[in-house]
């Protein structure tokens, strides 16, 4: 089990430096000498934005689904922590005639 929590970890972390860095990245070559069409860092700008785009549009998602599996889980954790319905067998009564 630490095996799959220190791997999810490490891709959360890897995930926030890919944004982090793409984001300083775009922000330090905002005001470079363009060369026109063939930009190689307009390339790159452009390659962040569209890493940005993704990454947060997979963590909005996810997001979504964690809090939908949480409702989900309240739900069932509620009806099972009920305390259930009383019978005969339960009340140890013994039906005679």
């Amino acid at each position: 089990m630490n095996k799959k929590r220190f791997v999810s970890t490490a891709l959360v972390f890897a995930l926030f430096f890919v944004m982090l860095l793409s984001t300083i990245y775009i922000i330090a070559e905002t005001e470079h000498d363009c060369v026109g069409d063939n930009c190689p860092v307009c390339s790159q700008i452009s390659q962040c934005e569209n890493v940005i785009n993704t990454v947060s549009s997979a963590v909005s998602i996810a997001a979504v689904a964690a809090v939908f599996a949480y409702i989900l889980m309240a739900g069932t954790v509620k009806i099972t922590s009920q305390k259930p319905a009383s019978t005969l067998i339960s009340l140890k009564v013994q039906l005679t005639e």
